[in-house]
């Protein structure tokens, strides 16, 4: 699995120009039968980049690069319907902890149903007080950085029922 992730993300990179396999295929071909989750079965995000905040005023604005790789499967699921929400959320890192401070406004990656993997470049940005971003006493530096997340949204509902009512003698 781990060789798969090395190719997806050489792929993402640029490093290796060619399309992502089918995971369900690869599954199968593997002598693997009926549905599984595999960990390249979801969408990858490479190159996160969190640039240097700019402070104007009491106004901070934080900017976030990346790249969402998308699998065929994933592409096609999209073609079903499937959508996928990015969630963008700025924490304050003290040693090993890191706290939520703020989220990015959540947006939907406009991710199109294909044959081959699809690579979606991201930039975004937003601009928030200065004051929400104050994780350490007065005076100290912040440390910051963004968590990415891409949720698929789109599954059908689950579904419930009920069997009649049987008498057990006894």
């Amino acid at each position: 699995m781990q060789q798969k992730r090395r190719e997806v993300e050489a792929w993402a990179t640029g490093a290796e120009a060619r399309p992502l396999s089918d995971s369900l295929e690869q599954h199968a071909e593997e002598g693997h039968s009926g549905p599984s989750y595999k960990e390249e079965d979801m969408p990858l995000i490479t190159n996160a980049d969190l640039l240097p905040p700019v402070t104007v005023g009491v106004n901070t604005t934080l900017e976030v690069k990346y790249n969402a790789a998308f699998t065929a499967f994933e592409r096609h699921l999209a073609g079903l319907g499937m959508r996928y929400l990015e969630r963008i959320t700025v924490q304050g890192v003290d040693g090993a902890t890191a706290t939520d401070l703020t989220s990015f406004p959540s947006q939907f990656i406009p991710v199109t149903d294909g044959a081959t993997g699809q690579v979606i470049p991201r930039d975004r940005s937003a601009t928030v007080a200065r004051a929400i971003l104050q994780e350490d006493p007065p005076g100290d530096d912040d440390e910051l950085r963004c968590r990415i997340e891409i949720v698929p949204v789109g599954f059908p509902q689950s579904v419930a029922g009920a069997t009649d009512t049987e008498i057990v003698v006894g």
